[in-house]
């Protein structure tokens, strides 16, 4: 080989190795991208998801309280009075019973707002029985419900699947008043601005106006 194409060939390969290893920097540097799976893959991205609620009305699906009846979260949220719900990850995460409990410690003022509280997670009825009884939260106030399988969750776009297969489950807390979401926050820990959801659960606008049925 002519020793001068020799060369002009040595440079291109070293070029092309260059740039192949500059990009694989760049990609393996750079933040996880969304994929159909993975919706949140940062607290930024649970707030963005919080943001798409805000605005919309409710899925429709049903709850069950702490004796077993199904709780109609259209009649709640209907009245002129805000409903308060929060999805928690059961009576084994106690960061989510701390959260629970600093709102029950506002159970007076809520009452006085006409705000009810449905927090409600995977945990069974009978479960929620004994919750209700052992922390004393005020049932003028306060429901613990179960969601069977994760169902509203899901649709709230709470709990998910990673690109691993494993599941991941956000901590949440919405504000409904008249069937749509006045704020609405999510994250992989509880949300223990519990003032700052009292102020809100006094919202009578929704922060995003866009009044549309959840897909």
């Amino acid at each position: 080989m002519n020793p001068l194409l020799k060369r002009f060939a040595l440079t291109a390969t070293s070029v092309g190795v260059g740039i192949a290893g500059l990009a694989f920097f760049l990609r393996a540097s750079r933040p996880p991208e969304a994929t159909d799976t993975h919706l949140h893959s940062s607290q930024f991205d649970h707030s963005n998801c919080a943001r798409l609620l805000w605005g919309k009305q409710l899925p429709t699906l049903t709850l069950t309280d702490q004796n077993g009846a199904a709780i109609n979260l259209k009649a709640h949220s209907g009245s002129p009075h805000s409903l308060v719900l929060v999805r928690y990850l059961g009576c084994s995460c106690s960061h989510c019973i701390e959260q629970l409990i600093a709102l029950n410690k506002r159970a007076d003022t809520l009452k006085q707002l006409g705000v009810r509280v449905i927090a409600f997670s995977e945990d069974d009825p009978e479960q929620n029985a004994l919750v209700m009884k052992k922390y004393g939260f005020n049932s003028d106030v306060f429901t613990l419900a179960s969601d069977p399988e994760n169902r509203m969750g899901k649709r709230l776009n709470m709990n998910f699947k990673e690109p691993n297969g494993e599941e991941t489950n956000l901590h949440g807390a919405i504000v409904v008043r008249r069937d749509t979401v006045m704020f609405a926050v999510m994250d992989t820990k509880p949300f223990m601005a519990i003032d700052s959801l009292v102020k809100e659960s006094q919202r009578t606008t929704p922060i995003k106006a866009v009044a549309t049925i959840l897909p």
